[in-house]
């Protein structure tokens, strides 16, 4: 179960570092998406829709709680952690649910439904997502590697 993978560094980092780094990252390409999305909202005839609004919601939401994580990791305060690995975990679902949505509507429908793309197109796309997907998976188990770290060091429980 992913709940208890768990690693001792971040790449080359010590998990505090590698943490803050995945917070800091994390929130500047949220606040960058977020930027990119009101902007192409604005400025193209592109029509409001409720999946863009629970977008922009899910950005906002995750911003907050990027910033809560850095606050977290720099007062080594374990409480502040948990929006961030909720956003995380809607995020990993979420993708999870389009790679798999995205195979089987690759492998059952016929042919001439996609001929616009290549198959290259396609199966870069399905390994692009995978890649975010994997990507998002080890960020996620390095911040919770941290708080059980940070939770034996305190001993909360």
């Amino acid at each position: 179960m992913c709940i208890n993978w768990k690693v001792s560094k971040c790449c080359c980092f010590d998990l505090k570092t590698g943490s803050l780094l995945i917070a800091q990252v994390d929130l500047s390409l949220e606040v960058a998406g977020l930027f990119i999305t009101l902007v192409k909202l604005l400025l193209s005839e592109q029509k409001f829709t409720i999946y863009i609004g629970i977008g922009i919601v899910l950005t906002i939401f995750t911003i907050i709680s990027c910033v809560y994580l850095k606050r977290g990791i720099q007062e080594d305060n374990p409480t502040y952690f948990k929006s961030w690995i909720l956003s995380k975990a809607i995020v990993l679902v979420i993708a999870l649910i389009i790679i798999i949505l995205f195979a089987i509507t690759l492998v059952t429908s016929p042919p001439n439904e996609y001929d616009q793309y290549s198959m290259q197109q396609i199966l870069f796309l399905e390994i692009l997502l995978i890649s975010a997907f994997v990507f998002h998976l080890y960020t996620f188990i390095v911040v919770r590697s941290y708080l059980a770290q940070l939770r034996g060091a305190t001993s909360i429980v």
